[in-house]
């Protein structure tokens, strides 16, 4: 055998550079079988300083110390090279200028609060108590009473009086009130200072002096009338009555209208003011020839009479009715007829509504005025009249004995006469 000679190391060298704090240097190592070796060495380079910062920064406040670190790293590495710590003084108090928090009075100490405007921390200072501000009112003395002064604090109203002085007494003015017909007279003592009275020195009423009356209200027949008695001093009255003469007056009242509904005594013959009204009007034109239905009005007349002078009203009856009858004027039917009333005839039927007669009727004369129709009536309501034309006018006489009345009257079919009424009045002797 022979001897094949080594092949010796095949280095490959890898260099690592110093840093900061560690040393470069060179490693070689052998490709082929991996020996290794270190050589070529360089000194560290050292740390760079950078910049302070600062780390760790507590503030300070009013009465604790504050801190903060000054560290200085090395820019190549960023590691810590340096570090110092720096202590910052408290700062101490802010305080403002306080408030009051108790207000003093006149007697007791306030308390002024001052804060620190930066922690809030506080500490109050007494404020000294006022003392009373006193304002003195003087009450005069009265009659009665005695004067004082008094003094009264205008903070706290705290108040005290003094300096009192006697009372004056009264200062009496007399007034004498004279007697009069009912009251007694007196002198009245008056206080001119306080107003206190009293009264004495009473003297008795001196009665009244009554005049010879006179007549305020006139009897009549059936009240009693009035004599006024004044007193001659103090117009004080009093009355007396004078009878009643015993006479009745009577006045009486006529009223004319539609008739509008059925009148009580002949409800059991007729159901309806139409019946009622046909049957009027068929018989008013058959009391004549000529007459129609068309020229027929139907009137409700009334009587009223009052047997207090005219005070209260009462409708006449079958009974109290006047036996002689009543006379009244009724207006012509129209302005046509009114106007030519001379060249028409007229005919008036009325149908009792009472006793035996109810149901029947009577054809009263009639005498044409310049006024209206003038008939006398022996009973009131219904009552129809009828006209047309005539070849010449025949006036009746009336009775003249009876005072005649004007009257309203509203027609049967709505058409309306007005007249002025009057009163008739008629006296006769109470019976004992």
């Amino acid at each position: 055998t022979e001897a094949i000679a080594a092949t010796g190391h095949n280095y490959l060298a890898v260099v690592t550079a110093p840093t900061c704090t560690e040393k470069g240097y060179t490693t070689y190592t052998c490709s082929v079988c991996g020996d290794s070796y270190t050589a070529d060495e360089t000194e560290a380079k050292g740390h760079t300083k950078g910049e302070a910062v600062i780390e760790n920064n507590v503030a300070a406040t009013c009465t604790t110390d504050g801190s903060y670190d000054e560290v200085v790293y090395c820019t190549v590495c960023n590691e810590e090279i340096s570090r110092e710590t720096v202590t910052v003084p408290a700062t101490g108090h802010s305080w403002d200028d306080g408030e009051v928090t108790k207000a003093a009075t006149c007697t007791e100490a306030g308390e002024m609060t001052y804060t620190c405007m930066d922690c809030g921390e506080t500490y109050t200072e007494a404020i000294a108590a006022t003392g009373h501000n006193y304002l003195a009112v003087v009450t005069a003395p009265t009659c009665t009473e005695g004067g004082y002064t008094t003094y009264t604090c205008t903070v706290c109203g705290d108040s005290y009086v003094a300096d009192e002085t006697a009372a004056t007494g009264h200062s009496y003015e007399a007034v004498v009130t004279a007697p009069t017909c009912t009251d007694g007279g007196y002198t009245t003592y008056t206080c001119s200072v306080c107003g206190d009275t009293y009264t004495s020195d009473e003297t008795a009423a001196t009665g009244h002096s009554w005049d010879d009356g006179v007549v305020t209200t006139e009897p009549t027949a059936t009240t009693d009338g009035v004599m006024t008695y004044t007193c001659t001093v103090c117009g004080e009255t009093y009355t007396e009555a004078i009878a009643a003469t015993g006479e009745v007056e009577s006045i009486n009242n006529i009223s004319i209208s539609e008739l509008t509904e059925v009148p009580e005594g002949l409800a059991g013959i007729y159901s309806s003011v139409t019946e009622l009204t046909n049957d009027l009007i068929a018989r008013v034109v058959s009391v004549s020839a000529g007459y129609s239905e068309e020229n027929v009005v139907i009137y409700d007349v009334k009587l009223q009479f009052s047997r207090d002078g005219g005070i209260t009203w009462e409708d006449a009856t079958e009974e109290n009715f006047p036996a002689e009858g009543i006379t009244v004027t009724l207006s012509y039917p129209n302005d046509e007829v009114k106007a030519n009333y001379e060249n028409y005839d007229f005919v008036v039927l009325h149908m009792f509504t009472s006793g035996e007669k109810a149901g029947q009727t009577e054809t009263p004369s009639v005498t044409k005025t310049a006024d209206g129709i003038e008939v006398t009536l022996t009973g009131f309501s219904p009552v129809a009249v009828a006209w047309k034309l005539s070849a010449a006018a025949s006036p009746q006489t009336g009775n003249d004995s009876i005072i005649q009345f004007g009257i309203v009257a509203i027609l049967s079919g709505g058409a309306s006469l007005i007249c002025v009424g009057i009163a008739i009045r008629k006296k006769q002797r109470k019976s004992a």
